[in-house]
């Protein structure tokens, strides 16, 4: 009598599920606001609908030493900003993970001044609807994500003020400047799941 092996067949395997695809917390910063209007660091909570808490310093973007003063002559002195928003993910893999999309309302104060000319300084505070939208992707607790944001700086309150005895010699120079603006920009998120 011949015993023939017995053909053992096993189940497939599950694939392995990442430690960090059940966090509900990351941290995580936008590089390409280096050379946009300021470095943001977010804290983000939530699942596939989660809630943030983005900071900025307009102080930290290269661009926003060109685009925000009144005219040429101005400079940027400082500028800050908080945001509040919400997104929605689609991904399977994990907590917010996959193409997302989403609301937030930003506030915003920027100081700029013009030394050489008008001899002004100029204060605006902003409230900026915006709506995001773009993809996340997970390495183990590494996250990266790129897209887009588009929104509407609304002026609620603005000052100039001269700066010294010389100040607003120009006539409109000490006029505050309070004109809606249309705002866009790209993002590179680096940070990780906690």
């Amino acid at each position: 009598m011949t015993h023939e092996p017995e053909l053992v067949v096993s189940a497939p395997s599950e694939p392995q599920r990442e430690t960090s695809a059940d966090s509900i917390v990351n941290l995580h910063i936008d590089v390409l606001g280096s050379l946009q209007f300021g470095l943001t660091p977010t804290l983000e909570i939530g699942k596939k609908v989660s809630g943030y808490l983005r900071l900025r310093s307009f102080n930290t973007g290269l661009a926003s030493y060109f685009l925000l003063g009144r005219d040429r002559d101005d400079e940027l002195h400082w500028g800050l900003g908080a945001a509040l928003g919400l997104h929605v993910f689609l991904g399977r893999d994990g907590n917010m993970r996959g193409i997302f999309g989403g609301p937030s309302l930003e506030y915003a104060f920027v100081k700029t001044r013009d030394v050489t000319r008008d001899f002004v300084m100029y204060g605006t505070h902003v409230l900026i609807p915006q709506f995001d939208f773009g993809n996340r992707w997970a390495f183990e607790s590494f996250l990266l994500g790129v897209g887009a944001r588009v929104g509407l700086s609304v002026p609620i309150s603005s000052f100039a003020r001269p700066i010294g005895l010389d100040g607003c010699w120009r006539r409109g120079a000490c006029d505050p400047h309070q004109d809606l603006m249309f705002v866009a920009g790209v993002f590179l998120d680096l940070g990780w799941y906690l």
